[in-house]
């Protein structure tokens, strides 16, 4: 699967997914602008490094829209009944996933906060560093209310994080207006791990690699 983050404005992003065998999806615009480091591609960075499956970009990657996504009509492409009957099967497949609920959006949400607060606060740059200050009470607000073993897996999983986040974030931010990087998620087979196992051994494993700048 591959996920293509956009600047799309000054302050705006979009993020298009690409899968074998299913439509091309796309959100445009997408929430939570940030110079450095923009809401989704930090869900998908914490997803990646923290093995959750089963979260925004698991199920992206499994045929469903995350109920945020739409479909990319193909050029030309001018059969509305044929689109409607699309979007349909999308929709259905989507609520057949989201039907139980899952726990790994909630954990990925947490996660995606504590990962952003733990780069900035690391960050050579004063600015940063001041943002991450400003965001120190609501990280330990969240840190406080995660189950003991969720919270220890995070923690433990930080400063092997902080480095993905380091490399992906400051190659967003060299992106002008109307330029593109591409990040292909390739999923490892997923390892058995003992129960006794120390925490953040578990789970699958996303590579990812920033793509050449694509002009619009």
């Amino acid at each position: 699967m591959e996920v293509i983050f956009e600047r799309a404005g000054d302050r705006r992003y979009a993020v298009e997914v690409h899968r074998l065998g299913v439509p091309a999806l796309r959100m445009d615009p997408a929430p939570g602008f940030d110079q450095y480091f923009p809401h989704d591609l930090q869900h998908l960075i914490v997803e990646e490094q923290l093995g959750i499956a089963d979260g925004i970009f698991g199920r992206l990657a499994k045929g469903g829209t995350a109920s945020t996504f739409h479909p990319v009509a193909p050029d030309g492409s001018g059969d509305d009944r044929a689109r409607s009957r699309q979007q349909r099967r999308l929709r259905r497949r989507n609520d057949r996933m989201g039907a139980g609920g899952s726990p790994d959006f909630g954990r990925s949400e947490r996660a995606t906060f504590i990962v952003w607060h733990d780069w900035l606060t690391h960050c050579p740059e004063h600015e940063l560093r001041s943002r991450a200050e400003g965001m120190s009470a609501t990280a330990g607000s969240i840190l406080d209310r995660m189950g003991s073993r969720e919270r220890l897996d995070l923690c433990t999983s930080l400063p092997r994080v902080r480095v993905r986040v380091d490399t992906i974030a400051r190659r967003w931010a060299s992106l002008t207006s109307g330029q593109s990087m591409s990040v292909t998620r390739m999923p490892s087979q997923r390892v058995a791990v003992p129960s006794n196992a120390d925490p953040g051994t578990t789970g699958d494993r996303w590579a990812i690699s920033v793509g050449t700048d694509m002009a619009t």
